[in-house]
């Protein structure tokens, strides 16, 4: 039944990560789950019960297969949409998984292999940022555009890079909070999808564990405020219980001091919710405005409210950043510091991609024209200096103390090798009357004295660096959910400049690795 059930079986992958379309495109974090979205029909006549699994590689070329739980496909012309998570292998090289299997009930049988709409399925790796290698943050859009947030592609603002992806449906949210563990933030634009296109038991559920677990939910909404009256497990989370509208001046946006000048001479006017803030259990802090966002003509009505829920927090945006009149100010620096400032990152100056580009042509010159000087990175309070790039790491640390060392080791070592072998030798072979063993006694002590030399010359041996690991298990005990972290250590001389490179991958720019000081330099 089940081999005949195989051939009607008919499917595609939709993404591989978050976001993806036909096949591919879909970000996903290495060192988190991978939601992988799969569309299945049964043109079989009859409900098949099966589970989804993906199916890699491992360190030693074995096969290791990640199996999904049940899923029940009733027939039908309609395709359905599944969900599958699994983990990636640790040299993942951001492929993704090229297919999907669907296993019987039992998971022991292969009832159909399925690909992408090409017969590939593919997804894309968050890497650190290319150009800067600077960590990434990521942030998924649950809304129809990315409402500013494409102003953060190759630009350096806030402390990290910024990858996105937008999802125009709330069904192209994972249902599982597996799928979002690797995400930093979700804007959520609530005029868009409201809050009853959500499913309760899944996509939201999912969401909200993942803010009970540390995320961070930003909702931005105008003009939906009833929505989330009755919005039921969203409810409890809320910061603020919405309680009518008004509409505010683009103008007055100029009052915010971390907009910058965005919106000056911007006309037209946006409509903004109100309401009441919620209150601490018991007198304790609740729900307040984000900084900034209750100056001047939103000192009543907060532009921004965030409250905790769990380890996390919910961030609410009481206008539509995605309308039309709130986009015309929402452009490179002035994006870069509102949704950094919404979402509690610290921006600095930002610098967008056009400013990027001509800092780099502005290298590429000085370059040209000369060596380029030692490159500095800035650690708070201290610093650390790093040399020029190609420069001999032993050519730059002080060995002299371990030398003067070494150094009277070897006197001293020569000296009671000369006591023995030479007058107390002398001596005890004379008070025993065997002077005429003094050649073999001699030689003796030379093969003794070479093996005590080379056992203190590997004890000192010191190389340039001394390399340590150490693995962080992470999990509960009888849980599927565990988290494996590696740390590779490398403790430097505390005098000497030093530099640091992570090493280059055949056919890839950078890989698992991520190169982070540990600690403070005692010397500048």
């Amino acid at each position: 039944a089940f081999a005949q059930a195989a051939g009607d079986i008919k499917g595609e992958v939709i993404s591989v990560g978050i976001g993806g379309v036909k096949g591919s495109g879909g970000l996903y974090r290495p060192g988190a789950w991978v939601p992988v979205r799969v569309q299945l029909e049964n043109r079989s006549g009859k409900t098949i019960v099966g589970r989804l699994a993906v199916q890699q590689p491992d360190l030693d070329g074995d096969k290791a297969t990640s199996v999904g739980s049940k899923f029940i496909l009733a027939p039908s012309a309609e395709p359905r949409d599944f969900w599958l998570y699994y983990w990636p292998r640790p040299d993942d090289e951001g492929q993704g998984v090229s297919q999907v299997m669907v296993l019987d009930e039992s998971g022991s049988q292969v009832l159909q292999t399925i690909g992408g709409p090409s017969a590939k399925a593919a997804g894309v790796r968050i890497d650190p940022s290319d150009g800067n290698k600077r960590s990434s943050r990521w942030v998924v859009v649950l809304g129809p555009s990315a409402a500013g947030w494409e102003n953060f592609l190759d630009a350096l603002g806030g402390t990290e890079a910024v990858r996105f992806s937008v999802l125009p449906n709330a069904n192209d949210v994972p249902d599982n909070v597996l799928g979002l563990q690797g995400v930093d933030a979700i804007v959520w634009d609530a005029d868009w999808v409201k809050p009853s296109d959500v499913s309760p038991d899944f996509q939201m559920k999912a969401i909200l564990e993942w803010v009970r677990a540390g995320g961070h939910l930003i909702i931005t909404a105008g003009t939906k405020g009833e929505e989330f009256l009755k919005a039921g497990r969203l409810h409890d989370a809320m910061p603020m219980t919405f309680t009518g509208t008004r509409e505010v001046d683009l103008m007055d946006l100029r009052g915010l001091s971390w907009v910058g000048d965005g919106f000056v001479g911007k006309s037209g006017k946006v409509v903004q919710l109100t309401g009441t803030l919620r209150e601490g259990p018991g007198g304790t802090p609740g729900a307040r405005p984000v900084s900034g966002c209750a100056l001047g003509a939103f000192a009543e009505h907060p532009l921004a409210v965030t409250g905790a829920y769990g380890a996390g927090a919910v961030t609410v945006l009481t206008v539509d950043a995605a309308s039309k009149e709130m986009l015309q100010g929402l452009q490179k620096e002035t994006a870069i510091k509102f949704w950094s400032q919404v979402a509690g990152w610290q921006a600095g100056d930002p610098m967008t991609a056009d400013h990027k580009q001509e800092e780099q042509k502005a290298e590429e010159a000085a370059g040209a024209a000369g060596a380029l000087a030692p490159k500095r990175l800035n650690l708070d309070p201290a610093q650390v200096w790093l040399g020029r790039a190609g420069q001999n790491i032993a050519t730059l640390i002080d060995v002299t103390e371990v030398t003067q060392v070494r150094l009277l080791v070897a006197v001293l070592f020569l000296a009671l090798y000369w006591l023995a072998a030479g007058p107390i030798g002398y001596v005890v072979l004379r008070a025993y009357n065997v002077l005429h063993w003094s050649w073999w006694v001699f030689g003796g002590a030379v093969v003794v004295a070479s093996g005590l030399a080379a056992t203190v010359v590997t004890l000192l041996h010191l190389t340039n660096y001394d390399l340590r690991h150490k693995t962080v298990v992470i999990g509960t005990v009888n849980s599927k959910g565990v988290t494996a972290i590696g740390y590779y250590g490398v403790f430097a001389p505390a005098s000497g400049a030093l530099t640091v490179e992570q090493p280059a991958r055949e056919g890839a720019d950078t890989g698992l690795n991520f190169l982070a000081p540990l600690c403070e330099p005692t010397e500048g």
